[in-house]
């Protein structure tokens, strides 16, 4: 899965060693490659950096039911699946013509 971390590095292992304290676990937080009808910005930022890091190809999240209106828990109506279809596809493209392939 193609992910960037939303804070730095040393931010994460103050929020980690804070958790323990509390008695909890939890992973960083991150933006994932997965669209969901706006967020194209993350999206991009998120392809940008797989590219700049020399990574050959990037791995987003799709769940089956996202394909289905109504199904999905964050795609309640149809104008969303849609926008987060075009979304994706926008991320794409632009991917593709930074890689020039």
């Amino acid at each position: 899965m193609s992910i960037q971390y939303k804070h730095s590095a040393w931010l994460n292992i103050l929020k980690q060693g804070y958790d323990t304290l509390r008695g909890k676990q939890r992973s960083p937080s991150v933006y994932w490659l997965r669209p969901d009808g706006k967020n194209l910005e993350t999206m991009k930022m998120v392809a940008g950096n797989a590219l700049a890091q020399g990574n050959d190809y990037v791995e987003f999240m799709l769940h089956s039911s996202e394909f289905m209106p109504g199904e999905a828990q964050h795609l309640k109506m149809k104008h969303l699946l849609i926008s987060c279809i075009t979304t994706w596809k926008n991320c794409l493209a632009g991917f593709l013509s930074a890689r020039k392939v």
